[in-house]
């Protein structure tokens, strides 16, 4: 039966850059692990990664090893589930080592790994919109909706063009195998999810309108310029002197603004 370095060198490419090794004892796996890893070997190449997954997730219930989950996390990139892949390269350098290959071995085959990753796995665009009712054209490619939160594109450079009623925006972003990058886009349209203190200030409200006089008002009015208008008429002074002079016109205008007054009042009752 192959042992577990002939199955990892089958797996690995060349190009080797070292790391430290752990400080842990080397072990022997045990001859179920042996069978279970190699088990798994085969379902990678069968293409059958998830199968793959599961013989060694068996074999780490026995005992976790740094070759365990080296090969886990292959079938993971196999399977093109770079996240998990690189979980699980990660869980390798910190795992209790095998005698062969050695931990320095181990740890240049996941640099490597790593590297392929690097150069195919994709990354993810965490659009920030403003507004959020945003369009979004990647490389020309869309409408998206920025409410969608994160964009899972191959690595490289990117044009982002935002659009919203008409107006639109436009930003440059690079995407990194396996990381997430924030961009931050947006129009300024201050009418558009302004906060409190921000964007359009509100106008001054109007002055309250006068109250409009109610009719009998008019009318109350209209009896008071009457009423003084007799009153001037009958003075001693007006009524008795027997001469036209000024006096004589004020109780007239009296007379004339009460009637005046009681005609608008009856036009408010009519409207």
């Amino acid at each position: 039966m192959r042992n577990l370095l002939f199955s990892l060198i089958f797996l690995v490419s060349s190009g080797l850059l070292l790391a430290p090794a752990l400080a842990q004892e080397p072990s022997e796996p045990t001859q179920a692990q042996r069978e279970l890893n190699d088990q798994g070997i085969e379902a990678i190449v069968a293409e059958e990664y998830m199968r793959a997954v599961r013989l060694f997730e068996a074999s780490l219930d026995l005992g976790e090893l740094n070759i365990t989950f080296v090969n886990m996390a292959r079938a993971y990139q196999r399977a093109g589930m770079c996240e998990e892949a690189d979980q699980y390269y990660g869980r390798a350098l910190e795992a209790p080592p095998v005698i062969s290959p050695t931990p320095e071995q181990i740890a240049e085959v996941i640099e490597t790994y790593r590297q392929e990753m690097r150069e195919t796995c994709p990354g993810f665009l965490e659009p920030i919109c403003d507004p959020a009712e945003l369009s979004l054209f990647i490389n020309d490619e869309g409408p998206e909706d920025c409410a969608q939160g994160r964009f899972k594109l191959p690595p490289g450079e990117y044009t982002v063009r935002g659009e919203y009623e008409g107006e639109s925006t436009e930003a440059e972003v690079e995407i990194e195998a396996l990381r997430t990058t924030q961009l931050q886009i947006g129009l300024e349209i201050t009418d558009v999810g302004a906060p409190e203190g921000e964007g359009i200030a509100p106008l001054d409200p109007p002055p309250a309108a006068a109250s409009p006089m109610e009719p009998w008002m008019w009318f109350a009015a209209s009896g008071v310029a009457i009423v003084g208008g007799l009153a001037i008429d009958t003075l001693p002074a007006t009524a008795r002197n027997q001469e036209l002079d000024a006096m004589d016109f004020v109780p007239l205008a009296f007379y004339g603004a009460g009637i005046g007054l009681a005609v608008y009042g009856i036009t408010q009752i009519m409207d």
